[in-house]
């Protein structure tokens, strides 16, 4: 999110924020003041920059310039970003209350805040998923108000957030892995179900990822084996599960046999 907003920063605010982002650590009134000289909607936007460049180095002073936010929306994602930074310098749960200041955000942030938890401790458990679960399954009561969806979805999004960090590892440098589903039978229904519809969803991506990107056409559909011609054309590979396969083989088929009108 932080990244798509900045590459939508208005041609105005710029210079106001890198003079702002100077000053904010020793003096934020006086970088308040830089980004308070341009029009609302601007000045939100410089001073949510600013919190979003001194955050991890003074999270007091970066609290100081969001208050400060006159326009709904920049309020709202500065103190996303507010939640972010104090879950990496004091922990995910303290960051819980600050989730409930970022208005339309604030289901995103809790949600972040259960991504961080579970990748943590996929990270300290990798052999041992449902220990992992059972360290991050109270962490459901975080924000349990501001996440819950209007269907009331609230478990769901839960467990879906923690196989999601086990499936998709966010950390520098990583690569998706084989999808295996192996492991998602330690559980017990309707965990291992879930487990098996977010690996299945997890494919699905980086096939359609791959498609994207552009792929060898002609790998893909010659003759053989599925998932040796997947390989081939996009370098991904799974554990074999008929489930894994019959989406693979689906996607395939929609690839090199497309119907008139249909999707590709």
């Amino acid at each position: 999110m932080l990244q798509l907003l900045f590459g939508c920063a208005s041609t105005d605010t710029p210079r106001a924020h890198v003079e702002a982002a100077r000053v904010a650590e020793r003096d934020p009134a006086a970088a308040a003041r830089i980004c308070e000289r341009l029009p609302s909607k601007q000045a939100g936007e410089c001073l949510a920059l600013t919190v979003a460049t001194v955050r991890q180095r003074d999270l007091a002073a970066a609290k100081s310039l969001c208050v400060r936010i006159d326009d709904e929306l920049w309020s709202d994602e500065c103190w996303f970003w507010i939640a972010e930074a104090q879950a990496t310098l004091d922990g995910p749960a303290s960051a819980v209350t600050t989730c409930g200041r970022a208005g339309r955000f604030a289901r995103a942030c809790v949600g972040h805040l259960w991504l961080d938890s579970a990748t943590r401790l996929h990270e300290a458990w990798p052999e041992d998923p449902v220990r992992a679960w059972g360290l991050h399954e109270p962490t459901s009561s975080w924000g349990a108000g501001l996440a819950r969806g209007a269907d009331g979805s609230l478990a769901e999004r839960h467990e879906s957030t923690f196989f999601d960090a086990r499936f998709n590892p966010t950390g520098a440098g990583s690569e998706p892995r084989p999808v295996d589903l192996s492991w998602c039978v330690a559980f017990g229904p309707p965990l291992a179900r879930r487990c098996r519809q977010v690996g299945a969803a997890t494919l699905q991506r980086q096939l359609n990822r791959a498609a994207i990107a552009g792929l060898d056409a002609a790998a893909l559909c010659a003759e053989g084996d599925v998932a040796a011609r997947v390989a081939a054309a996009t370098g991904l590979s799974w554990i074999p599960h008929p489930s894994l396969d019959q989406r693979a083989a689906m996607w395939v088929d929609r690839a090199c046999n497309p119907r008139p009108g249909g999707p590709r």
